[in-house]
């Protein structure tokens, strides 16, 4: 099992949020960078082999430097829990 966490706080854009994403949660190099890619990638078993859950602290701020966008996250990842039992999906 691994836990990851990102802090919102500190997340520029879109570009630097998939960034973090990527490099925490250790995602192939194929991934596209997009809400749809996002979903994917976290509801693949071949991707996801064991536990992973993450954790988004000061998640309240994720709409100060994403916008409407951060909005749309929330929910691909909140689906990405509910549809994979390797995922977990955590905010505070």
């Amino acid at each position: 099992m691994s836990v990851e966490v990102i802090n919102c706080k500190r997340v520029k854009d879109r570009d630097d949020l998939y960034a973090k994403l990527a490099e925490k949660l250790e995602f192939p190099d194929y991934f596209g960078k997009n809400l749809d890619a996002l979903f994917d990638v976290l509801t693949d078993p071949s991707v996801t082999d064991g536990k992973t859950i993450l954790a988004f602290v000061f998640s309240d701020k994720l709409e100060n430097s994403l916008g409407d966008y951060a909005e749309r996250v929330i929910r691909t990842l909140e689906d990405a829990d509910y549809e994979s039992e390797n995922f977990t999906f955590l905010k505070y």
